[in-house]
């Protein structure tokens, strides 16, 4: 995990405006429940690319987590209503539309 995030930094420190870079640290923080940094992460690549429907979808997991469903929804519409525009989009899209009925079930 270390290596990973400081392999990240670097790759965010030369490309700041590099938004997979962003949404791939995300990803580290959220596998090992750092929810928090995890946010932060997906909110800046979100800020850097209002498309970035893979952000969206992944706040949304995150939301579940804090079980704040309400936000969990809301971010999964963000997810599906962004143009798709390559299979990561369409990947997050995908699942996003999935997930409300999954939170239905479960309460």
């Amino acid at each position: 995990m270390d290596a990973s995030l400081a392999d990240y930094g670097i790759s965010i420190g030369l490309e700041p405006d590099n938004v997979e870079s962003y949404d791939s640290r995300a990803d580290v923080y959220q596998q090992n429940g750092d929810l928090d940094r995890a946010l932060e992460n997906y909110n800046h690549a979100s800020c850097l690319d209002s498309t970035d429907a893979a952000a969206y979808f992944s706040r949304g997991r995150i939301f579940e987590k804090k079980n704040d469903i309400a936000k969990a929804r809301l971010e999964y519409s963000k997810a599906i209503s962004v143009p798709t525009i390559n299979r990561i989009a369409q990947w997050a899209q995908d699942d996003a539309r999935v997930r409300p009925n999954a939170l239905a079930e479960t309460k």
